[in-house]
């Protein structure tokens, strides 16, 4: 399996890339070229390869960087020059990293997800694999038929996931992004109580992703 280099185009001045070897070793963590001690924080959080690349990245000017498991988020700032334009270095930056963390790791000969919490008490499933093939779609309980458009934009592996996911009791909410799917449950919910069958929320969406999507490793964080 080769490794995988994608890179997502938000606007003229951020980007998301995406790769199928694990970059941040937590479900997000945020790096700010204004905070004191991102370099030493990002050493701390990820290892020198990743801080390395945060301090490269800030040298270009970059404001403000997110490390998921699987993607890098970079924002430039442009409140003080709004003239400036996208520096290509960034992309080889992030590519390089990509690069050298695979060589280290070996690429993964099958699909991951990475499974993390978010502080408002949302699942983060981080995938190796693509999901959804539009930046970023929301679907809400009950789905309705104005939903087909969207449904269709993220591709049919990625609006047959959505309407597994939405026909689980407690589901109120799903997030889809090119590598990512977050997941929001009623607040009389619980991602860890088991039903008759002594299944939990978390093994029904586990089942649903390997439904459509086939063997995936699961890692929690």
């Amino acid at each position: 399996m080769e490794l995988k280099f994608q890179v997502e185009i938000h606007s003229d001045k951020s980007r998301a890339f995406h790769t199928n070897v694990v970059v941040g070793k937590s479900s997000i963590d945020h790096y700010a070229f204004w905070l004191s001690g991102s370099y030493e924080n990002a050493l701390h959080d990820q290892g020198q390869i990743v801080a390395n690349m945060v301090r490269d990245l800030f040298r270009l000017g970059v404001h403000d960087i997110f490390v998921k498991p699987y993607e890098v988020s970079v924002y430039i700032d442009d409140s003080k020059r709004p003239w400036r334009r996208w520096d290509e270095r960034i992309d080889e930056i992030v590519e390089n990293t990509f690069k050298e963390l695979g060589r280290i790791q070996g690429i993964p000969s099958g699909k991951k997800v990475v499974i993390g919490k978010s502080q408002s008490g949302r699942l983060e499933y981080h995938t190796n694999f693509e999901v959804s093939r539009s930046v970023i779609e929301d679907f809400k309980r009950p789905l309705r038929d104005s939903s087909g458009s969207y449904l269709t934009k993220i591709g049919s592996e990625g609006a047959s996931l959505v309407r597994k996911l939405m026909a689980l009791p407690g589901t109120t909410e799903i997030w889809m992004h090119p590598y990512e799917v977050s997941v929001s449950i009623g607040q009389a919910f619980s991602w860890t109580e088991r039903d008759d069958n002594g299944k939990t929320l978390e093994d029904k969406i586990k089942l649903a992703f390997e439904n459509v999507f086939g063997n995936i490793t699961f890692v929690t964080k």
